[in-house]
């Protein structure tokens, strides 16, 4: 199959954008949670290595748990646009909103909740959303399409720790620059993650390039 054709489909469009902005998320996290933790909201270092492992135990236990849901779901007969393309995009969403909730909240549980979801939603849909990707590769052709799939969400997690830095660095305080950095991180998955609802369809997007070829 042509790789502009491949390209140019809802499906590889969607999950572009949808990694992209999922990565951007992860990077941001894993470069800067501990020091947001302790400089944006004053734990000690002790606490915050603490609290900052939390997000990665959850994307385990989530992770997994999403791909039994996707698994029974698709068992069910229900299409791949809502296992493969609505279940990941959803989750990015409210993983987005959860990015917003806790630079609006102040230190304490329920702002650790919404970092603990935050994180674990938005790892939890990476692997399905590849199987609605590999429904739409012909199978000679996934190790490249997945490889520039790859190169093209990596760009997230080089860009978005830049930019929180730069809010940091910014900001009237720091707690300030955190906070408009996460509140920015957050708008920018929802953006993501609305496109990928409108643009991810496996089965229509594999039945336009049959009826091309």
């Amino acid at each position: 199959m042509p790789l502009g054709r491949l390209f140019r489909t809802g499906t590889f469009i969607g999950i572009s954008l949808l990694f992209f902005v999922a990565y951007a998320c992860t990077a941001v996290k894993v470069s800067w949670l501990p020091l947001y933790l302790q400089e944006g909201l004053g734990y000690d270092a002790e606490t915050a290595g603490n609290l900052a492992s939390l997000p990665y135990i959850g994307a385990v236990v989530s992770v997994l748990l999403v791909g039994v849901i996707s698994t029974v779901m698709t068992q069910r007969g229900i299409s791949n646009r809502i296992t493969r393309g609505l279940l990941p995009a959803a989750l990015v969403l409210v993983a987005g909103l959860c990015s917003i909730g806790m630079s609006m909240l102040d230190r304490g549980t329920p702002q650790m909740v919404m970092i603990i979801l935050g994180a674990s939603l938005n790892s939890a849909g990476y692997g399905v959303a590849f199987a609605g990707l590999a429904d739409v590769a012909p199978a000679k052709q996934r190790g490249m399409v997945f490889g520039i799939i790859t190169a093209i969400y990596s760009l997230g997690g080089i860009i978005a720790p830049l930019v929180l830095g730069e809010f940091v660095a910014s900001g009237e305080s720091v707690a300030i620059g955190y906070g408009n950095g996460f509140m920015t991180l957050g708008v920018t998955m929802i953006t993501g993650a609305v496109a990928a609802l409108l643009l991810i369809d496996p089965d229509e997007d594999v039945a336009r390039l049959r009826a091309g070829a």
